[in-house]
């Protein structure tokens, strides 16, 4: 998670990480680090996010069919993001 924010802030502001990484490099790095960085918040964020809603006392079926539609959405936004390069 570092790298993806420490990549993600050197490709927008590139004359404070300059002398870190270039931008060029951030980028393919920030590019690289993207589906380790989904798979981690679908893994492990979002059934952590179900079970504090548990108990919380919200849940059911919608809510957790929303949660898998997140998922969904972001491994495949993420699939997207990849074949575009």
């Amino acid at each position: 998670m570092l790298v993806q924010f420490l990549s993600g802030y050197a490709v927008l502001h590139p004359r404070i990480f300059s002398g870190l990484i270039g931008k060029a490099t951030a980028f393919k790095l920030h590019g690289a680090i993207q589906p380790a960085t989904a798979a981690a918040v679908v893994l492990h964020g979002l059934p952590v996010l179900r079970r504090a809603l548990r108990r919380r006392g919200v849940g059911g079926l919608v809510v957790d069919g929303l949660l898998i539609l997140m998922g969904a959405g972001l491994v495949a936004f993420v699939v997207y993001l990849a074949v575009r390069g």
